[in-house]
């Protein structure tokens, strides 16, 4: 836009520009084909612009505005790139503690299962995954030997429908039947199931 008498044009009487300034160009700044600003000139000759200078002024404010967007397009990136990072930093640190607290959890775990007199073993569908060693020493097994074993292998013929159909109910409540030893000899148990979560 140029004005080659600023003190006629009404647009400019809110403006303190100075007693000397009298003529005024004014190129818009554009990024995608949106105005963010602009790039303006005054002189204290009337008239003192006109197209070439305006021309000439466009060329350097359409470079300047897409020097000005990359700016801001990279000040952009590299707050969202920091903004990422801590946000990776804090899901880091979260992950650690939530790792060592399973660890804590798993050692604690780990500490009363290998630790307590009474047998206990874990199972997929019969298929031992997990015994304490009160649990393979009472069946006369290492624990090598006892994992993957079919817990209906560790009952009598007599007690395998029975162990069975606890399995599959999964069925909490206690119940008696009558176990066997790698040796081959038995011995009354008492089992109680527990679901695994």
């Amino acid at each position: 836009m140029l004005v080659p008498e600023i003190g006629l044009d009404a647009r400019f009487e809110e403006f303190d520009l100075g007693r000397y300034e009298r003529s005024w160009l004014g190129v818009p700044l554009l990024a995608n084909g949106v105005c963010f600003g602009y790039m303006t000139m005054l002189s204290v000759e009337s008239a003192a612009y006109g197209k070439e200078q305006a021309a000439l002024v466009s060329t350097f404010a359409n470079q300047a505005a897409i020097a000005i967007h990359n700016a801001q397009l990279y000040e952009e990136i590299r707050r969202y790139a920091d903004e990422l990072e801590g946000r990776v930093a804090q899901r880091t640190e979260e992950l650690r503690y939530a790792n060592q607290e399973i660890k804590t959890s798993e050692h604690r775990y780990r500490t009363l299962f290998e630790s307590t007199f009474e047998g206990i073993c874990v199972h997929d569908k019969g298929l031992l995954v997990d015994a304490n060693p009160a649990f393979a020493n009472m069946l006369g097994y290492s624990h090598s030997e006892i994992i993957g074993m079919s817990v209906l292998d560790l009952v009598t013929d007599e007690s395998r429908d029975f162990v069975l159909s606890k399995i599959i109910s999964m069925d909490e409540r206690p119940y008696e039947v009558v176990g066997v030893r790698k040796d081959g000899s038995t011995f009354d148990v008492e089992i109680q199931g527990k679901k695994h979560i």
